[in-house]
């Protein structure tokens, strides 16, 4: 666990769109317990290690074989469980996964790291080829990994425009929805990014769309900081 945090740590100083990787962070660390029979393990001590830094949280117990449904309704995708804020109420969708293999972890870290480099010294391209390179690392299948491929996908759909690359969007688009288990777009923080990304990117109805997946899903709460703007646009269209 340990060893994740300082990883954390220096990525948040690599790159401002890995800082938002946090919350997939928060997810791994309240996880870690092994599943007892495919089945989460609710926490009835509703902390989690990191003294509520997200918000202090209560996992509810979810089958293994759930059908996909909305958060809050008992019905998940499968393997998945239910995390919900006792503080701000909002529910978040979660994924219990293996670590990487050791053997990979340094390799990826390092291409991050210059990646993350490469576009603060406003090299976009070389940033976005190592980020892909980083990618393709990922043994196959990449959605049965915990913490790199989300946090790579996400990074990426967040810089998208810094990176000069809203032409490929879609394609990160879908590996951030499929790494952070929500291939049904019903999770509001995923939705949330991709609609910022979409919108920055010009394209205004599918962020807007997005936006009011936002806020179906998790409620106004969600639009907060930099997001506060797009609440008028999920409202009001």
């Amino acid at each position: 666990m340990m060893q994740t945090l300082e990883r954390m740590c220096s990525w948040q100083k690599m790159d401002n769109g890995i800082r938002s990787t946090a919350r997939t962070f928060i997810w791994a660390i309240i996880l870690s317990t092994p599943l007892t029979g495919g089945t989460a393990q609710a926490d009835i001590s509703g902390r989690n290690p990191l003294k509520c830094a997200l918000g202090c949280s209560t996992r509810t117990t979810i089958g293994s074989n759930t059908a996909p449904s909305t958060p809050g309704e008992g019905g998940l995708p499968a393997r998945a469980i239910l995390i919900h804020s006792s503080e701000t109420g909002d529910n978040m969708i979660a994924n219990r996964k293996p670590e990487m293999p050791s053997s990979l972890v340094s390799e990826i870290e390092a291409l991050m790291k210059k990646s993350g480099e490469s576009r603060r010294s406003g090299n976009g391209s070389a940033s976005l080829e190592l980020s892909e390179e980083a990618w393709s690392l990922i043994p196959d299948p990449k959605t049965e990994w915990n913490f790199y491929p989300q946090t790579i996908s996400r990074g990426v759909v967040e810089t998208i425009k810094e990176r000069g690359a809203c032409g490929v969007l879609d394609k990160w688009l879908d590996r951030m929805y499929q790494t952070h288990f929500d291939p049904e777009h019903i999770d509001p923080y995923t939705n949330m990014v991709a609609g910022h990304a979409l919108f920055r990117c010009g394209r205004r109805d599918e962020a807007v769309a997005a936006f009011k997946r936002v806020l179906k899903y998790g409620g106004p709460g969600h639009f907060s900081g930099e997001y506060r703007p797009y609440l008028d646009l999920a409202e009001k269209g």
